[in-house]
């Protein structure tokens, strides 16, 4: 398992890069897969932005073209597990009526990037099938895994300690769109009381680049495999 903090675009490429060069060097089968899996929250608009530059740049990065030549094997990536609360928000998400509030246009601006964010990262980690490829080119597809309970307020997912649970938080988007915690009730923990109950929620599936979805329910409790 190789563990980076997510500090700039052009940091999260190199990791990526290198990362990649590793398994590449090590391992002996001809076609190498990569898991990666990443951990944000959605309201961290930093962090998305820079998780969507490095997608961006990464396909035109000249050391990430050139590792499936230079090791003569085959790179896949996949699957590519978008650890955060929500993240697919814009499978569930029923907009409410024009004019937007506050609150509504946070919520929209959220289903919006999730659905960016899974364009992204499906497109940025596409690699060609074979070095060189084919004639027309064939590429191996990552498969971009989400999470949504259906709920844009409340919905989340916790991570313990490999293994993710959809929880139902205790807090909401406020009226001027932002989100934040219900108060904690009097004699209660504040940290067991913020880390929500369990829910059921649902596991989305995407091969963006050949344009196929599915998914799957998740029962109230169930743990869900992430990193193996």
């Amino acid at each position: 398992m190789y563990a980076v903090y997510i500090g700039s675009a052009a940091r999260m490429v190199r990791a990526i890069v290198r990362f990649a060069d590793t398994e590449l060097r090590n391992q002996l089968e001809d076609r190498v897969t990569l898991r990666v899996v990443f951990m944000f929250h959605q309201t961290h608009l930093k962090t998305v932005k820079v998780i969507l530059r490095a997608m961006r740049q990464l396909p035109n990065e000249p050391r990430w073209r050139a590792l499936p030549f230079v090791h003569v094997k085959h790179l896949q990536v996949t699957p590519v597990v978008l650890l955060s609360c929500e993240s697919g928000m814009d499978k569930t998400f029923q907009p409410g009526p024009d004019p937007p509030t506050r609150r509504e246009q946070a919520l929209r601006r959220y289903a919006l990037q999730a659905r960016a964010m899974r364009v992204a990262i499906g497109a940025g980690l596409l690699t060609p099938m074979a070095p060189p490829p084919g004639q027309p080119p064939r590429y191996y597809d990552p498969e971009v895994i989400t999470f949504s309970t259906g709920d844009s307020d409340t919905g989340g997912i916790v991570l313990d300690p490999f293994q993710a649970r959809f929880k139902r938080l205790p807090g909401r988007f406020r009226e001027d769109g932002s989100w934040s915690y219900d108060p904690t009730p009097p004699g209660q923990d504040q940290d067991a009381f913020r880390a929500g109950e369990d829910t059921a929620g649902t596991a989305y599936s995407d091969f963006v680049h050949q344009g196929s979805s599915d998914s799957n329910d998740v029962p109230e409790g169930a743990a869900m495999p992430i990193i193996p």
